[in-house]
């Protein structure tokens, strides 16, 4: 039987969550059924792909070069933009924008992936984030008359140009979590086809021998104690202050339990995000036990 050819595309700029998780899911696949071609920006620097065996074509992604912005561009954007967005005109004024990222950002790349596909023939094309940040892919699959899914990853919601133009055209959705699949399907509607696949993990990856003993001594944990913790950057769409409810749930059937927040405050919402992080954990009566 000859493997079936899957063309995998994600366009983040660096190697992220998504990157890592589509190589487990690539270099997990029987490569007797099986054949992936990876699609990546040119600016992301994994490399796990090729080391593996695994082909890998790298396109040009203008999305994420620097744009010039004068000095009338931050006055526009703070009086004009801010009342566009928030006035009776917010609808119109959302879906020009949308046409703009469109065609600066989307269009541009729509070329040069067709052409992978046509060149390597898959037989669906996975698109490997949501379908906000991987726009050019489905478009580049429409066009080469390929089926396409849409592997969501995130809550970055469909806007309306996507929901119109690009979600007809998925066979479906595989969401990471519940939560993701719910929030998709709010938007696209209750019975667009969706699966949740959690994340593949590597456990290998995390069987690294060491002193916990000095873990626990830094941060004043007891050694008997169970320890719970949360690994991702601090902002609030990872949930953090969810985990922080679990653990007091937790933490009433379990007293000695203890908890750690590992990971930076996101650019956008992070430092105050991290501050009602750690409010949360005193009015929780956490203060003792949760550690970041």
């Amino acid at each position: 039987m000859t493997a079936r050819r899957v063309l995998f595309i994600d366009l983040a700029p660096a190697a992220g969550g998504s990157v890592v998780s589509l190589f487990h899911l690539a270099h997990g696949l029987d490569p007797a059924q099986y054949e992936p071609i990876i699609v990546l920006s040119e600016q992301n620097p994994f490399d796990r792909f090729a080391k593996a065996g695994i082909a890998v074509v790298r396109v040009a992604t203008p999305q994420w070069q620097p744009q010039p912005a004068g000095a009338l561009a931050g006055v526009q954007e703070s009086r004009v933009g801010g009342t566009m967005r928030r006035g009776p005109l917010a609808g119109p004024w959302h879906f020009a924008g949308d046409l703009r990222r469109y065609r600066r950002d989307v269009l541009p790349v729509v070329g040069p992936i067709t052409a992978v596909i046509d060149r390597y023939r898959p037989a669906i094309v996975h698109l490997n984030d949501n379908l906000s940040l991987t726009r050019s892919g489905a478009i580049a699959a429409w066009q080469a008359g390929r089926p396409v899914v849409c592997h969501c990853r995130s809550f970055d919601p469909p806007v309306a140009l996507d929901r119109w133009l690009l979600a007809p055209r998925l066979a479906g959705l595989i969401c990471i979590s519940q939560a993701v699949a719910r929030q998709q399907t709010q938007e696209l509607g209750s019975s667009f086809p969706s699966r949740v696949i959690p994340n593949a993990v590597d456990l290998a990856e995390f069987d690294h021998p060491g002193d916990t003993g000095a873990l626990r001594a830094e941060f004043g944990i007891p050694a008997d104690a169970p320890l719970v913790g949360s690994v991702g950057r601090i902002t609030s769409w990872k949930g953090q202050h969810i985990f922080i409810d679990a653990l007091a749930r937790a933490g009433a059937r379990h007293p000695n339990l203890h908890g750690i927040v590992v990971g930076a405050p996101d650019q956008s919402d992070g430092q105050a995000y991290a501050d009602s992080l750690r409010r949360q954990a005193q009015q929780r009566g956490l203060a003792e036990r949760l550690h970041f």
